[in-house]
C-alpha cells in the first residue's frame, strides 16, 4: 500500500514496469498515478505492463522507446504528459495493446488542450496491433521520416492491426496516419471521432483494408483521405468498400492506378 505520499507514490523506468502487481494498492497520494519517466527497452523477453488496482492510472512524462516486445493488459489506463510519445523502432520492437469488450486499454493525454506525441510505428512485427483500445488526444508532434502528426502514426516500414478500438481527438493532422508503403493488416469495427482534421490517411496501396462497419464522426474533415500514391503491379489489389453513413473519401493527389 503507498498512501499520502507527496507526489506520485512510485516513478520507475519502462524496463521495470512489470514488478508491479495488481494488489498494490495507490491511496490519497497528491498525484495517484505510477509515474513512468523517459526511458527505453531493448529486452529479451516481452514486457508485460499490468493493469493497476482500483483503476490507477500509469502517467508516462516523458519518451519510451520500444525496441522489444511490450504488451499492455487488458484494463491498463495511461496518461501521457505533453511532450511524451511511443516510438516503436529496432529490429524486435513491437507493442500488444489488445483489451477485451469488458476491459479496454486507454492511451491518453493528461492535457486535453495540448495533447501528447501519440503512437509512431516503425516496426513490420505481426505483433504490433490495437484492439479494444482507446487511443486519444495524441499528435502534437511531427515524428518525421514522412510521419504526419497522427494518434497512431505507421511508417513506410510499419505494419499494424486496429480493431473494435476508438481513435479520438487527435490534436495533430490525423486520428491515423500511414506513409507510403506502410501497412495495415487488419482493421475492422473502429470508431473515429472530433479528431482535429481527417480521420485517417491513408496511401492508395492502403485502402481495400478499411472496412463499412467503421464509423467516422465529428472530425475536422469527416472524410477518409488518400494521398498522392501508386498501386503498382507488385501491390495487392485494392477494393474500396463505402465507408458508414455515406462518408466519402477524399483523394488529394495524383492516382497511379497500374494494378486493378
Amino acid at each position: 500500500t503507498l498512501e499520502s505520499n507527496m507526489n506520485n507514490p512510485v516513478a520507475l523506468s519502462l524496463s521495470q514496469v512489470g514488478s508491479i502487481d495488481a494488489n498494490t494498492t495507490f491511496v490519497d497520494n497528491e498525484d495517484n498515478t505510477v509515474e513512468i519517466y523517459g526511458s527505453s527497452i531493448n529486452l529479451e523477453e516481452e514486457l508485460v505492463m499490468p493493469a493497476l488496482s482500483n483503476g490507477t492510472f500509469y502517467f508516462v512524462s516523458g519518451r519510451l522507446d520500444v525496441d522489444s516486445g511490450l504488451k499492455i493488459e487488458a484494463g491498463t489506463q495511461v496518461e501521457f504528459d505533453t511532450d511524451a510519445f511511443i516510438e516503436v523502432s529496432g529490429g524486435d520492437g513491437y507493442i500488444n495493446a489488445v483489451g477485451t469488450a469488458a476491459d479496454s486499454i486507454l492511451l491518453v493525454g493528461r492535457n486535453q488542450a495540448d495533447g501528447w506525441g501519440g503512437v509512431v510505428i516503425f516496426t513490420s512485427d505481426d505483433r504490433n496491433s490495437f484492439a479494444y483500445s482507446r487511443v486519444a488526444y495524441g499528435g502534437n508532434r511531427d515524428f518525421g521520416f514522412g510521419v504526419s502528426p497522427a494518434n497512431i502514426g505507421i511508417d513506410s516500414n510499419g505494419e499494424v492491426k486496429i480493431s473494435n478500438s476508438v481513435i479520438a481527438n487527435s490534436v495533430g493532422d490525423n486520428g491515423v496516419f500511414v506513409e507510403l508503403n506502410g501497412t495495415i493488416d487488419e482493421f475492422s469495427q473502429n470508431t473515429f471521432v472530433s479528431n482535429n482534421e481527417f480521420p485517417i490517411t491513408i496511401p492508395i496501396t492502403t485502402a481495400g483494408v478499411l472496412d463499412a462497419a467503421s464509423t467516422f464522426t465529428g472530425n475536422g474533415d469527416n472524410s477518409v483521405q488518400i494521398f498522392q500514391s501508386t498501386l503498382g503491379n507488385g501491390s495487392d489489389p485494392q477494393t474500396l468498400p463505402a465507408l458508414a453513413n455515406d462518408v466519402p473519401y477524399y483523394v488529394s493527389g495524383r492516382l497511379d492506378i497500374d494494378n486493378d
